[in-house]
């Protein structure tokens, strides 16, 4: 830190992803940095779960509460069971995650954490300006979590609403994931259940659409209590959890690009437009900081997606969008003809040449390359600026 800087580093907002940067900074190596973050919530309570593929070690493994080794995919006369050895799909409840990250930044001695304030961020030419209530400081670096202003959107969302419940019986297979079950109504839009069984007796179920915007599904709580009727012929369960929320599924933004002042999560474009995913891009993207900090070196930008990602994931969104009905066979397929850990590597933004030629060979073919030619007619609207780590 310079004399014409207060802090070396400024972190707005102290969600998933601010928390995933600072609680990295919160180790003895980086006690030369001083840290500064700040967020505008006062106190944390359980509000979402983060689940994904454990595809690399991360600071946070205490708070995961529930592992599976195999998962599944289901619609009508289909039930496919994947699994490949050593590969997990785990759950983070994510008060668990800010517990245990907030431990690890207030231990740390160098840095500040600022709750209950809302921050804004200038960078000019010696730095970072951060302005939170009365206070201005100046910071040499900064990354900013708040959520983007004007996304441009597809047209699809993901609308999900999920209770985590206790049933008398054991109806649940607590070793495996149910990632998204086709076997609920289909009203004009893709629409799954996704279950996440903690154990015979306790799983969440969330009910979940790949939605047009403007479509307003019927109650989730309905929806679930019907799915547990018809799968498992349980009438009455205990509810210990509920969320719900929605996740653009073509989150392309125009980011604060800067030098010292860089987006960070969901505002650098970490989550998977066409999955939904973002921890483990989170994740990564982290690590990557704290390397680049810990050698001295200024951070740089994340990287685009390949065009090749993106072009894919446009056409999977075209193809929902427009034939919603050929989501059930179109994800059946993929977990049914993708070898596990190709399939894994796609959705996750570490895929191989061959695992795309494996996905783009399990996908229906005329759907598949109508999308695609009407997407190139329209090149200039696929996304570019979404990141990865």
């Amino acid at each position: 830190m310079t004399a014409r800087h207060d802090y070396d580093v400024a972190i707005l907002g102290a969600g998933l992803a601010g928390l995933s940067l600072a609680g990295r900074l919160a180790a003895p190596c980086f006690s030369g940095l001083r840290v500064l973050v700040v967020e505008p919530r006062v106190t944390y309570a359980r509000d979402r779960t983060w689940s994904y593929w454990a595809l690399a070690a991360h600071p946070f493994q205490a708070a995961v509460s529930a592992s599976w080794e195999r998962w599944a995919v289901a619609a009508d006369g289909v039930h496919v069971v994947c699994a490949a050895a050593g590969l997990r799909y785990e759950s983070i409840p994510s008060d668990a995650f800010y517990s245990l990250a907030l431990d690890l930044v207030r231990a740390a001695p160098h840095i500040d954490l600022h709750l209950g304030a809302l921050a804004t961020a200038v960078e000019d030419t010696n730095g970072v300006r951060v302005t939170f209530g009365s206070t201005t400081v100046r910071a040499a670096m900064a990354f900013d979590t708040r959520p983007p202003n004007g996304a441009r959107r597809h047209g699809l969302v993901q609308l999900f609403g999920g209770l985590e419940i206790e049933t008398d019986k054991a109806v649940f297979d607590a070793g495996t994931a149910m990632l998204m079950d086709f076997r609920c109504a289909q009203a004009g839009a893709a629409h799954f259940t996704y279950v996440l069984p903690s154990s015979n007796h306790r799983a969440l179920v969330e009910d979940t659409w790949f939605a047009p915007l403007g479509l307003h599904p019927p109650d989730h709580v309905t929806a679930i209590r019907s799915y547990m009727r018809s799968r498992y012929g349980v009438e009455r369960f205990a509810t210990v959890f509920e969320e719900q929320g929605a996740l653009p599924m073509d989150p392309v933004f125009q980011p604060r690009v800067g030098q010292r002042l860089l987006p960070l999560g969901v505002a650098g474009g970490a989550t998977r437009p066409s999955t939904g995913y973002a921890f483990h891009a989170i994740q990564s993207r982290c690590d990557g900081l704290a390397q680049d900090l810990l050698a001295g070196r200024l951070p740089r930008p994340a990287r685009a997606r390949p065009a090749l990602v993106r072009m894919m994931d446009r056409v999977l969104l075209d193809l929902l969008g427009r034939q919603p009905e050929l989501a059930p066979r179109i994800f059946a397929a993929l977990f049914q003809r993708c070898e596990p850990r190709a399939l894994v590597r796609f959705l996750n933004d570490s895929a191989r040449p061959t695992d795309f030629v494996a996905v783009a060979a399990a996908i229906p073919f005329v759907p598949t390359v109508t999308a695609a030619l009407r997407l190139a007619m329209r090149r200039n609207e696929w996304p570019s600026s979404i990141t990865v780590g």
